[in-house]
């Protein structure tokens, strides 16, 4: 009768943590899906590169292509942050960040 008692309360148990871990994995699935890349906070796509009006001061190159200091997009002034090395990683962009070609980030100036 012993065995039975504790062989059930080891079921509910087990019952119990597949519950909780259920609604956790709940939460963490709404999560990822904000954190999505296009998704608040940047609604651009990292696959889509920005137009630049105007370049100055270059600095250097990245992928036989000119890196520049400064950036206007859109009528707004950028900074020169990183280059996004293409080894297949995922790209997420901060609030305000644009995406140019060959892959060169620009924050806010």
């Amino acid at each position: 009768m012993e065995i039975l008692l504790i062989e059930l309360i080891l079921w509910a148990g087990l019952a119990c943590l597949f519950w909780v871990m259920k609604d956790n994995m709940d939460g963490v699935e709404s999560g990822l899906d904000a954190d999505a890349p296009g998704q608040a906070g940047n609604p651009r796509s990292p696959l889509h590169f920005d137009q630049a009006e105007l370049l100055t001061e270059p600095i250097g190159s990245y992928l036989n292509a000119p890196i520049y200091r400064h950036a206007r997009i859109d009528g707004k002034d950028y900074e020169f942050a990183y280059a996004f090395p293409h080894n297949g990683g995922t790209l997420r962009l901060a609030n305000g960040e644009r995406y140019l070609k060959p892959g060169l980030v620009y924050q806010p100036a």
